[in-house]
């Protein structure tokens, strides 16, 4: 197991030396201004309606607030049965 993570963690550094190698000599700015990407064909673009992100936010927000209400009210009821028994 050692052997491998240190075979990898050498392949790794080597990768890094080749691309500040590149890097250094302008030969990767070079390759990414002639590199065409283009997109998959077949991609899905879904946009995010930003009214839906919203109200999903404030559904979380409000379940978040109402444990949170339940809980403090559930802790002083608790604490004031307690301070009343005897």
């Amino acid at each position: 197991m050692n052997e491998g993570l240190g075979s990898a963690l050498g392949l790794y550094a080597q990768y890094e030396q080749i691309r500040a190698m590149k890097n250094a000599n302008g030969t990767g700015q070079k390759e990414l201004l002639e590199t065409v990407q283009t997109p998959a064909p077949n991609a899905m673009q879904t946009t995010v309606n930003p009214a839906e992100a919203l109200k999903q936010k404030m559904g979380q927000g409000l379940q978040i607030g109402t444990g949170t209400l339940f809980a403090v009210v559930g802790g002083v009821s608790l604490l004031y049965w307690l301070s009343r028994r005897k």
